[in-house]
């Protein structure tokens, strides 16, 4: 490049770095002192000295010459935080404290406010609650540290902040020449300068702890990189130093005041006052006798002016050069505004720079869906890095001015905009408001199917949804666990994407153990809470005596059934005595043919082992045993009976006839969720175990509109999944009802029919 393009460059994008910057007016009435609270454009001050900014952007000044703190609100109103308006050295009530010619302020994390009272060589502290109390020094000019902050001594603490990270106060000694901390515990240690030949212990030299100097520190900031800066005005020198206390020279010329731009060999300064740095490292200083601000970098060390023209006071707001400053002693960087905030005292005011102009941020439509597309746009361009945010969510990160983007929800939408070496702003934020997809669904029938049974999705107000399945209906059969997703069209003509999640009860896991015992086979069925056996027995485990396949029908407690089957191979007997169930809910005669469930009818003779007494009677006629119950048993009675080979009685199979006092059977139904009437001879009939022993009753069907397809009065199991008039009914799910005819008894469920 040459020499022409150079200075071209350099001038342009000098010029660019100001673009839109100047010195304005924040607080204060100009060039007019005085004690008056109110709103900011008409409060009065008197030599505002140092400044500090809360996080929320409340500004804190230390009011020198009215001898009191003050504070502005966001929202712009001044107020006294604490004192009279008269010096004084009182602690107490904010509002009946005095103060003797405050030097600098420091709030911390929960916002106390911590004084530089310098006159008073002490630092003070204002409670959140408003009580003002000596919190470190004994009045007594001095430099002695200990452990108790009380018994430590100050010489005019000048400059005042805290570490929010280490929760320490760092204070500069204008007249002690020494760099102190208080830690959180109240101890007050020297972090650097020396103590040899006090008063005399002045100097300019770098080094670690007491082998550096410093000639009267004014300003004292703790930097975001972790550095702390001092500006050391009678050697107008720009120091910065670790928090371990290794101190190094920045910017200026030991003792040399004057002004040059430039380098840390060859900047200088002019008894330098306050002293701050922005979120981006910069460095600002109040050259004092300058009356200019100074920019460093904090990487290259590079000295610049930044505002205010040389050698001239005055109090004009304008742009960066051409505005003028009168004795502005505190400075401090408000991240919340982004601006420099400065106390110029001479000035009675309190004047602002933006780091950077304000950006507007606007959409070139409103969403009203999800799915649209919004162009976001910001007025200016000359920043390095975009931030689109909606909420604390971010969405995009961009180095131009504009996006394209696409809002899922609702929320505040803002872009924050950085530029090397300038900081950062954030727009005003928009309100975005998109419909949220919500589950249209209102159930599924049933609400808790089992595996291979269909589940019906129905949806709300009779949407038109269009399903995983590319199905467009308002409902839509499922037959498996799983998440269902769905589309529709809501009332703002987006589309919405949803999901239902339908969870299916597993059939039971049914197993079969074989057992031989003798010339019979214990079949012992697992994985259910019921069985049914192929054999009609309701019991498990189950006696078999004949090589045949047996098959169980299990149901879990969700309503699932399943079956199993087993192959029974090589029984030689064929003789068996089945355990007869007899549930009685009256005193009477019941006749038991108890070798019709057995696996052989003729050739036997049946033998009671049991005789009667005064509950019941016992006979046999014809193979059937007779019992005739003179009083209602209180409990099971198991009466043992042996049937055998008429041809040889000593083949024999015992069992027992189990009666059961039963005031209420419908509490021992089992009902199946589903039955396949598919003519295959398995589950072919909606079969309900227990019916039998049911007073008159009567059984309803209604398909899911509502509409009776099947009724019957005294039902026996022969429904077999048709019509009222004996036409197959199609699959799906159905709902009966089964009521008593006499009392109030009533069940009533659904129930799958699958062909």
């Amino acid at each position: 490049m040459n020499y022409k393009a150079y200075v071209f460059t350099f001038f342009y994008l000098s010029a660019m770095s100001l673009i839109g910057q100047s010195v304005e007016h924040y607080a204060g009435v100009s060039t007019i002192s005085g004690f008056q609270n109110g709103d900011k454009n008409n409060a009065l001050l008197n030599n505002p000295h140092g400044i500090d900014v809360d996080q929320f952007g409340n500004v804190y000044i230390a009011d020198r010459y009215n001898h009191a703190i003050r504070k502005i609100s966001l929202s712009g109103e001044v107020t006294t935080l604490a004192g009279t308006g008269i010096s004084g050295n009182r602690d107490g009530i904010a509002d009946s404290a005095t103060f003797n010619e405050p030097w600098d302020v420091a709030v911390d994390n929960t916002g106390n406010v911590f004084v530089a009272d310098a006159k008073n060589n002490k630092i003070r502290k204002i409670s959140t609650t408003g009580v003002v109390s000596t919190y470190a020094g004994t009045g007594n000019a001095g430099f002695t540290d200990n452990t108790n902050p009380l018994v430590a001594s100050f010489f005019w603490p000048s400059g005042i902040d805290f570490d929010h990270e280490t929760e320490k106060i760092y204070v500069a000694g204008h007249l002690s020449h020494l760099v102190r901390t208080i830690d959180k515990n109240g101890t007050v240690s020297t972090l650097a300068g020396s103590k040899n030949n006090f008063p005399n212990n002045f100097g300019s030299d770098d080094g670690f702890r007491s082998s550096a100097k410093f000639y009267r520190p004014y300003g004292i900031h703790i930097a975001r990189d972790g550095y702390v800066y001092v500006a050391d005005e009678w050697n107008s020198l720009i120091r910065r130093m670790t928090k371990e206390g290794v101190v190094e020279t920045v910017a200026g010329q030991p003792q040399d005041a004057g002004f040059n731009d430039g380098g840390k060999d060859t900047s200088s300064f002019n008894f330098p006052w306050g002293i701050t740095s922005d979120r981006m490292g910069n460095v600002y200083v109040l050259d004092g006798f300058n009356h200019v601000i100074r920019k460093i970098n904090p990487n290259t060390l590079e000295s610049e002016l930044f505002a205010g023209v040389l050698e001239t006071t005055g109090a004009k707001n304008a742009s960066l050069l051409e505005s003028t400053f009168n004795g502005a002693t505190g400075i401090q960087y408000a991240e919340k505004i982004g601006s420099l905030l400065i106390a110029d005292a001479y000035n009675h005011v309190i004047r602002q720079i933006k780091l950077l102009e304000p950006i507007n941020l606007t959409l070139d439509k409103t969403p009203t869906c999800s799915s649209d597309t919004v162009l976001a746009k910001i007025d200016l361009d000359f920043y390095d890095t975009y931030y689109w945010f909606q909420g604390n969510k971010l969405l995009a990160v961009t180095d131009t001015n504009s996006v394209n983007l696409q809002f899922e929800s609702d929320g505040d939408f803002f872009v924050r905009a950085e530029r090397t070496g300038a900081g950062i702003v954030v727009s005003d934020t928009i309100a975005i408001e998109i419909p949220i997809a919500t589950n249209v669904l209102v159930k599924s029938i049933p609400t808790s199917p089992c595996v291979g049974n269909p589940a019906l999705l129905t949806t709300e107000n009779q949407k038109i949804v269009t399903w995983f399945n590319n199905t467009v209906s308002d409902t839509v059969t499922v037959r498996e666990t799983g998440e269902y997703a769905y589309k529709y069209i809501n009332d703002q003509g987006c589309e919405l994407l949803g999901t239902v999640e339908v969870l299916f009860n597993e059939l039971p896991q049914l197993t079969i153990l074989q057992e031989v015992i003798g010339d019979s086979v214990l079949l012992t069925a697992s994985g259910a809470q019921n069985y049914r056996w192929s054999t009609g027995e309701i019991v498990n485990p189950i006696v078999v005596y004949k090589s045949s396949v047996y098959e169980v029908f299990g149901v879990s407690n969700e309503g699932c059934q399943a079956s199993q089957t087993t192959k029974v191979e090589s029984v030689e007997h064929f003789i068996l005595a089945n355990n007869d169930t007899l549930k009685i809910k009256d005193i009477g005669v019941y006749t038991i043919p108890v070798t019709e469930n057995d696996q052989i009818a003729d050739g036997v003779s049946v033998f009671l082992e049991s005789s009667s007494n005064d509950t019941f009677k016992l006979s046999i006629k014809d193979k059937k045993v007779i019992v005739e119950f003179l009083e209602f048993p209180k409990d099971q009675v198991n009466i043992p009976y042996s049937i055998c080979l008429t041809s040889d009685i000593r083949t024999c199979s015992r069992a027992n006839l189990v009666i059961v006092p039963n005031d209420n059977p419908w509490n021992d139904l089992i009902i199946p969720s589903g039955f396949t009437p598919n003519n295959d001879l398995v589950n072919d009939f909606f079969e309900i175990v227990g019916v039998e022993y049911l007073e008159e009753h009567q059984l309803v069907i209604f398909n899911r509109w509502g509409q009776e397809v099947f009724s019957n009065i005294n039902y026996i199991n022969q429904w077999g999944g048709v019509n009222k008039d004996g036409q197959p009914l199609p699959e799906g799910t159905y709902f009966y009802v089964l009521k008593s005819l006499l009392n109030n008894n009533k069940k009533s469920g659904y129930v799958v029919i699958h062909r």
